[in-house]
């Protein structure tokens, strides 16, 4: 998936979260429309409760950021 940084939310969005061993199933990833990652420095991936804070963080953030500037 492409990094979450550079990420443009959608307006109307479902968001699935991969189990923290095996991820999201290929065929289930093939439906998708966008496939995002988080990247992790010190891990090789967050638990999937701390993996959905941030999404959503970042889809709340940037949406006020662009709220702001309108």
């Amino acid at each position: 998936g492409r990094s979450i940084r550079n990420f443009v939310h959608p307006e109307r969005a479902c968001y699935l979260l991969g189990a923290e061993d095996h991820g999201i199933p290929p065929r289930v990833l093939e439906r998708c429309h966008h496939v995002i990652c988080l990247p992790a420095s010190r891990i090789e991936s967050y638990n999937v409760a701390v993996a959905g804070s941030l999404v959503m963080f970042d889809r709340q953030t940037k949406r006020d950021a662009w709220r702001s500037a309108a």
